[in-house]
């Protein structure tokens, strides 16, 4: 489908495109109901788990066009990927990709990504 193509994309090797791909999901996210929603849950850990820095640039990005309640639907997709895939270890999963995220994050990036993190543990609840 039309949808799973432009998921696909946020995978994409060209820098110059993907950020367009990103806010095609932010987009998506915002109008999804759940079934799409769920469709985005592991396209949007994807990106958080090899292009991190590329995701918090684009979350935090002072631009008309990237919205700053994207960040929370974002957030909300990782959550959703991890309660699904790591169900009754959301929290342990999670406490050991944080520090994994954070070592490989630029440091221009370490307070917005505390930030985003933070807001992914928010919706993690033990199980």
């Amino acid at each position: 489908s039309f949808t799973t193509r432009i998921a696909d994309s946020l995978q994409t090797r060209n820098n110059t495109t993907r950020p367009f791909y990103m806010l095609l999901v932010s987009r998506m996210l915002t109008y999804a109901d759940a079934g799409l929603a769920t469709m985005l849950f592991d396209d949007c850990y994807k990106v958080l788990e090899k292009r991190p820095n590329e995701l918090v640039e684009f979350l935090y990005k002072s631009n008309n066009l990237v919205y700053t309640e994207y960040r929370n639907y974002w957030a909300g997709a990782i959550v959703g990927h991890i309660g699904k895939e790591h169900r009754g270890e959301t929290l342990e999963f999670f406490g050991k990709l944080r520090p994994k995220l954070m070592k490989t994050c630029k440091k221009h990036n370490k307070a917005n990504m505390t930030a985003f993190l933070d807001s992914i543990s928010a919706g993690l609840t033990p199980q």
